[in-house]
């Protein structure tokens, strides 16, 4: 017996005083924990392709701590290398401490790494997203020195964040969502210099291996957003009667149905309109507002898929869902109740 309790007390006192230093060490914040300032935060990337070299730029930020405040600076630090991997870290690693992705927002893609390395790039931050979580996917024309020549980094960051939340035309995408060998759209994140900085969508690019299309039209970059069901409100200025009338349209959503063996999509939702009309205007008026909205679907659907060649909106999906000749161009339509 004597025995047999040496041999527990042999076996059970390494585990102990193993339990013992983990619980300690986990208190102490010791264990997988690398301390604020020790870290290369990094809450921007860009990403572009030249000379058979990535270029990567990387917004990082730098926490210091006065007294009980801790103020926060962007750097934005710049590096090249043969992988988007070795370029990034090289980037973000330049004022010192581990680099540390999981708070980046924003993947600025520039256009010829849009034109040739696209579904690389994409894939790798995919495999990846543990580290570099999911980021807003954007193009960006304006090159690596308009970023790092930027007066006040962090504004720029805050404004182009916040933008991409608002998302308001419903044209922003997350790498997650890109579908490997299959033609990407792609917003261009355009900064607007008026009395105050101003973030824009700047058109809208389909790429593809080797080719990158480019569409600036209001009525396109409307109506992405419309078939893609993302684009939950719109101010319209449709000119009715010999003048501009202003309508505020909200709750806008999607749906579909299948019409004589053709796909249709239906954008339904509610207008307002400041001016009191009579029921015959208001009428006419809801006619307009409705036909402006089929006409932004059929110019986006019309573009950017050349004319349904290509299924950039997952509509075969539908035709299939619901049984419709996939022969057959979709309709586009609207249902708009004024208020």
């Amino acid at each position: 017996m004597q025995i047999g309790k040496k041999l527990k007390v042999a076996v059970l006192l390494p585990l102990f005083c193993l339990c013992f230093v983990l619980n300690g060490c986990m208190l102490t914040g010791a264990v997988q924990s690398t301390a604020l300032d020790s870290r290369a935060v990094v809450r921007l990337i860009y990403l572009e392709y030249a000379g058979e070299e990535y270029r990567a730029l990387t917004a990082v930020c730098d926490f210091t701590k006065t007294g009980e405040e801790v103020s926060t600076a962007a750097f934005m630090q710049h590096a090249q290398g043969s992988s988007p991997e070795q370029a990034l870290l090289s980037a973000a690693q330049q004022r010192g401490g581990r680099a540390f992705f999981a708070q980046n927002q924003l993947l600025l893609i520039g256009p010829q790494l849009a034109e040739q390395k696209l579904a690389e790039v994409l894939q790798y931050f995919a495999q990846d997203h543990g580290a570099y979580r999911d980021p807003a996917v954007w193009l960006w024309y304006g090159g690596e020195d308009a970023l790092k020549e930027l007066e006040d980094p962090m504004d720029f960051l805050q404004r182009a964040e916040s933008f991409t939340a608002d998302d308001p035309l419903g044209c922003v995408s997350y790498v997650l969502e890109y579908e490997p060998d299959k033609a990407a759209i792609l917003p261009v994140l355009e900064l607007k210099e008026e009395d105050a900085p101003v973030m824009q969508v700047g058109g809208l690019a389909v790429a593809e291996p080797g080719e990158l299309r480019l569409y600036r039209d209001r009525t396109v970059l409307q109506g992405c957003g419309l078939l893609r069901g993302r684009q939950s409100a719109q101010l319209l200025t449709p000119e009715y009667d010999g003048a501009v009338r202003t309508v505020q349209l909200e709750g806008l959503r999607r749906s579909f149905s299948v019409q004589n063996g053709r796909l249709r999509l239906t954008i339904e939702g509610s207008g307002s309109v400041s001016v009191q009309l009579d029921e015959s205007a208001r009428e006419q008026l809801r006619q307009t507002v409705q036909q402006t909205l089929a006409d932004q679907c059929l110019r986006a659907w019309s573009a950017l898929t050349l004319k349904g060649e290509e299924d950039l909106f997952s509509l075969d999906w539908w035709i299939r869902q619901l049984g419709a000749d996939s022969g057959l161009q979709p309709e586009f339509t609207a249902r708009i109740r004024m208020t």
